[in-house]
């Protein structure tokens, strides 16, 4: 197996733990933003958004990828306030956003060579070796998102595991 389909497979897998939390919360409340000791965590929606931004700015664009994504999804990456945007899309054309950009990431990674994957990353500021290391941060970047949708569940009192 190269180390692109064996990156593919790890990240289909994160993506699909991902929804299996997303799956346990309540269209209603996707959007809420809990605090903690006073800090306002980011909301299942704003997370779920992010990600559609992380594929996009993180993964393929820096690796050729052509298709801009809509100007709506710029709001949610670096540094952005953790509100969803006044101009997002609904609640079902984002999750089905979220399918879709993550079938396209695949599809696009597996089109590529594998030794594509040692090539300079395009954003040198970003500190990544090469784009191994790009996909690598990619796949650990939603993990850690999606354990702050475990962690919204828990505060909800959603069971889970």
């Amino acid at each position: 197996m190269s180390r692109l389909n064996f990156l593919c497979d790890a990240l289909d897998n994160q993506r699909n733990l991902t929804k299996w939390y997303l799956k346990k919360i309540p269209h209603d409340i996707l959007d809420e933003r809990l605090a903690v000791n006073g800090t306002k965590l980011n909301s299942p929606l704003w997370i779920v958004s992010h990600l559609i931004w992380t594929d996009y700015h993180i993964g393929m664009l820096p690796m050729g990828y052509k298709k801009q994504p809509e100007e709506w999804i710029g709001q949610v990456g670096f540094k952005s306030s953790g509100e969803m945007p006044e101009n997002a899309p609904s609640l079902e054309t984002i999750l089905n956003q979220f399918d879709d950009v993550h079938q396209e990431k695949l599809a696009f990674f597996k089109l590529l060579p594998d030794d594509q994957l040692d090539d300079d990353y395009a954003i040198s500021s970003l500190g990544f070796k090469n784009n191994y290391y790009a996909l690598l941060h990619l796949l650990r970047h939603e993990g850690v998102h999606t354990g702050g949708i475990a962690t919204f569940c828990k505060l909800k009192g959603i069971p889970t595991i």
